[in-house]
């Protein structure tokens, strides 16, 4: 998200609206949030949400939950919560006001029954929604990670398009329940300690039929169109994760400001060079027209995956005369040839590792002939198949076996 510098001057409570993020108090009129740069919400009148006054730690919810600690305040309270019965799992409790027509209410308030229904290790949805005193809570288990939030421009390529992949699949389980995401904050998405992602805080979410009057977005992670009043698709959700991956990346979010008047497309540098292959993707997920983008999540994923493949072969040896020996007599030979073309990219590795038999008379010598021999022997197969512009891979494991049988020959 963006950033501002923090207010000097004195502000009225009284004559303010707090940010529903930071909890910072913001002096009425202003856009964006002093302290952390995210849209201030406005009520249907244009007045600002005030803030609500935090349940008091030690308070039961439904009979069944005990709130432990205070996590957030401002338009939405955040707590954490055990059960009574102890079962050892922890809770996080969203609480907002209740209002008669849910004009406040995030998407995975209004959707919280069929959000109930669905099951998936990505998804940390709520399991329950309880009222109490004109508040509506939403009861969800809470998943330790790290908050993507904290990887934004330190991830490399190569864990983007596997997180890329990851997202796919988790959004793609919303969709089959008729739901779209919108956005796909960072800050909303934890990584835990086996590299798995979880999606949490579902504050945007839809049906795909619906028609949201007034969208409530976290700027920066939401397709243009999804900041009118209008029906969105899957078109919307590709876009959402690619501005995820664009921030994770580039190292900020996507420049929104100027969207009320004329979106712009996405700036890769000066603050991130990528890879041709890994921009073009970003380049259609984000296109401004949703008919441009890609068809849906799956036609995402495949290029996506088709990023990861292209992997990069590293090598290294290293010999150690051990605890006995006062030389060392083993031999070591990496070989490696390869080139890029149109086609695709050609590579091939030799690698040998010849013991120098302890002990014997000049066996650093027998070492090396040895992997000289097989060396001569592969580089002019190597040679040979390159003449008759074909590989035969069949024919590679009798010709290291021959090389080898004489190399130990020799």
């Amino acid at each position: 998200m963006g950033s501002a510098p923090l207010t000097t001057e004195p502000i009225d409570l009284e004559e303010s609206c707090v940010c529903g993020e930071c909890g910072q108090a913001n002096v009425i009129g202003e856009t964006f949030c002093t302290a952390c740069g995210v849209a201030l919400e406005e009520d249907g009148e244009g007045e600002s949400v005030t803030s609500l006054e935090p349940l008091p730690i030690g308070t039961v919810l439904a009979a069944t939950y005990r709130l432990t600690a205070l996590l957030s305040t401002g338009q939405e309270n955040r707590y954490r919560a055990v059960r009574q019965t102890d079962d050892g799992q922890t809770y996080l409790i969203a609480e907002r006001s209740r209002d008669p027509a849910d004009a406040h209410l995030g998407g995975a308030f209004r959707l919280s029954e069929q959000l109930a229904e669905i099951r998936h290790p990505a998804l940390i949805l709520p399991q329950e929604r309880c009222e109490r005193d004109g508040r509506v809570c939403l009861v969800t288990p809470s998943q330790s990670g790290l908050p993507l939030s904290q990887r934004i421009g330190r991830t490399s390529e190569r864990e983007a398009a596997g997180w890329g992949v990851q997202l796919c699949q988790a959004v793609d389980v919303l969709h089959r329940h008729g739901l779209l995401c919108v956005e796909l904050p960072p800050e909303n998405i934890l990584l835990d300690k086996t590299g798995r992602l979880h999606l949490t805080q579902f504050d945007a979410i839809r049906l795909k039929d619906a028609i949201e009057e007034h969208p409530v977005l976290t700027d920066g992670y939401a397709a243009p169109e999804a900041y009118k009043t209008q029906v969105l698709n899957e078109a919307a959700d590709v876009f959402a994760l690619g501005a995820c991956l664009y921030a994770v990346l580039v190292g900020r979010r996507l420049p929104v400001e100027g969207w009320a008047v004329q979106p712009e497309p996405p700036v890769f540098y000066p603050e991130k060079v990528l890879t041709p292959e890994f921009e073009r993707v970003l380049s259609r997920a984000l296109a401004l027209e949703p008919a441009e983008r890609y068809a849906d999540l799956h036609a995402l994923k495949h290029d996506l995956l088709a990023l990861g493949q292209s992997g990069h072969i590293r090598s290294a040896w290293r010999t150690d005369v051990g605890q006995v020996r006062d030389h060392n007599e083993d031999a070591v030979l990496v070989k490696e040839v390869g080139q890029g073309s149109i086609a695709g990219n050609d590579f091939r590795g030799l690698y040998i590792v010849s013991d120098g038999m302890g002990g014997a008379e000049a066996g650093e010598v027998a070492s090396q002939i040895a992997i000289q021999t097989v060396a001569r022997q592969v580089e002019a197969a190597w040679a040979e198949s390159e003449a008759k512009e074909e590989v035969d891979a069949a024919a590679w494991g009798g010709c290291l076996r021959g090389a080898g049988a004489r190399g130990a020959k020799e």
